[in-house]
């Protein structure tokens, strides 16, 4: 559900941090824009560091940072 929320905001508003929203784990999604690409780009942006784990990729303590 929440990929196509995604890609939703993307096309009508482009603000709302969808990126944000990580799976289980800190783990990005590759289905929400862009891709794993666009959504690691926006999170090192905001200063987040991002880990590759085999095939996967992660937000590296991510637990320390929630709201």
């Amino acid at each position: 559900m929440r990929t196509w929320v995604a890609h939703a905001v993307e096309e009508v508003h482009g603000t709302t941090p969808w990126w944000r929203t990580l799976k289980i784990g800190g783990e990005l999604n590759p289905k929400y824009p862009g891709g794993i690409e666009a959504q690691m780009r926006k999170l090192e942006a905001e200063g987040h560091t991002v880990v590759q784990r085999g095939k996967r990729y992660f937000v590296e303590d991510y637990a320390r940072r929630l709201i």
